[in-house]
């Protein structure tokens, strides 16, 4: 987990065409959510609880200062981030609720339960199992992708407030199970990290056209 933290060779770099890699790393993402005080919700299991909790125990504690300082925001990915479409009722529910006790253990009391469940590949079916774990308090929020998510699963889903985009780009609420629903954008998702942001190579710096 060092190493990912840090990343020193930009092994994990998201742009692994470009000529010139800067080192990247979680690191170096919170780093710059810090640097210019951008709150951030981070998507947390238990593993990389624990783990950092044992290799980067300042990493754990500049993560505790930024939830003290309201810049950090947890997210719930499951304490095993598994696939809840495949997994019965009682091993979902377990499964949050694991990770909300490593979140709050973990980044202390000032990480209230988080409400936001960001399941593993962001899989959604209605299915009892599924639904179960969206009923799982303290979940309120579900993060899923539009493209599987939204266009799958639109009849049992309605709107939460007024207005006049009904697509992926609004906040819903899953019928089933109650749990509001946080579209990710499939067009940002995909091509956000397309941008010639190298700078080896010629400006113009900029997210190709569908992104803008």
């Amino acid at each position: 987990l060092t190493e990912q933290m840090a990343d020193e060779r930009g092994l994990y770099s998201s742009r692994p065409g470009a000529e010139r890699v800067n080192p990247g790393g979680y690191r170096d993402g919170l780093a710059m959510q810090r640097r210019f005080g951008l709150p951030y919700h981070l998507a947390l299991n238990g593993g990389v609880l624990v783990l950092t909790a044992h290799d980067c125990p300042d990493d754990l504690a500049a993560m505790r200062a930024d939830l003290d300082a309201g810049l950090l925001h947890p997210a719930i990915a499951g304490y095993g981030s598994h696939r809840i479409p495949y997994y019965s009722a009682e091993a979902n529910v377990r499964d949050i609720t694991a990770c909300v006790e490593a979140i709050t253990t973990y980044l202390g009391d000032a990480a209230r339960p988080p409400d936001v469940f960001y399941p593993d590949q962001r899989l959604y079916r209605q299915r009892p199992a599924t639904v179960a774990a969206l009923q799982t308090p303290p979940v309120r929020y579900v993060v899923l992708d539009s493209a599987t998510g939204y266009y799958d699963n639109a009849a049992s889903a309605e709107p939460s407030g007024t207005g006049t985009d009904l697509g992926p780009g609004t906040l819903w609420t899953d019928r089933t199970s109650g749990a509001h629903v946080l579209f990710i954008d499939t067009t940002l998702k995909d091509q956000a990290l397309g941008a010639n942001l190298d700078p080896a190579k010629p400006a113009p710096w900029k997210p190709p056209l569908p992104v803008r």
